[in-house]
C-alpha cells in the first residue's frame, strides 16, 4: 500500500479500513499526524502573467523565470505541464531560479520534494499566462 501526500504545509492523518464484499470495516486507530514539505514558489504567482524572456539570445521571447525557495535540503522535481525534470539538493534557503521555455499562453508548474525512492511529496503548483513583452 502507499500512501498519496496530502497538501503541502497542512497537517495530515491517516487511518486505514478494509473493505470485503463491497463493505468497509471499522478503521483502526489514527496514524501519527505529518505535514507534508513543498518548496516556496515565488513567482510566477498564481494568476499572473509572466513575461516571456530572449533567454539565449536568438530574439525570439520563449522562457519564463520560475525562483522557488527550497525550505529543507533535498533533491525535488519541477513539473512544467506535467512534465517532470529531477534537480539535486541545495543548501535549505537557497533560492534556485529556472528558465522554463514556454510558448505564449496559459502553464502550470509544480514542485516537489522528491524521496530516494524517486516518489515525488505534496506538489506546490501555480498556473499562470506567459505572455509577449510588451
Amino acid at each position: 500500500m502507499s500512501v498519496r501526500p496530502g497538501a503541502p504545509d497542512r497537517s495530515t492523518g491517516y487511518a486505514v479500513t478494509q473493505e470485503i464484499a463491497g463493505t468497509d470495516s471499522a478503521p483502526v486507530a489514527l496514524s501519527q499526524r505529518y505535514t507534508y514539505l513543498a518548496p516556496t514558489i515565488i513567482e510566477p504567482q498564481n494568476g499572473a502573467t509572466a513575461t516571456l524572456w530572449d533567454i539565449d539570445g536568438n530574439g525570439e521571447p520563449d522562457s519564463v523565470l520560475f525562483q522557488l525557495t527550497l525550505d529543507e535540503s533535498e533533491p525535488y522535481a519541477v513539473l512544467v505541464n506535467g512534465i517532470r525534470t529531477d534537480f539535486e539538493p541545495a543548501a535549505a534557503g537557497t533560492t534556485r531560479e529556472h528558465f522554463v521555455p514556454l510558448a505564449p499562453g496559459e502553464h502550470t508548474i509544480e514542485v516537489a520534494y522528491r524521496a530516494g525512492t524517486g516518489e515525488l511529496g505534496a506538489l506546490r503548483g501555480t498556473t499562470f499566462d506567459a505572455v509577449l513583452p510588451q
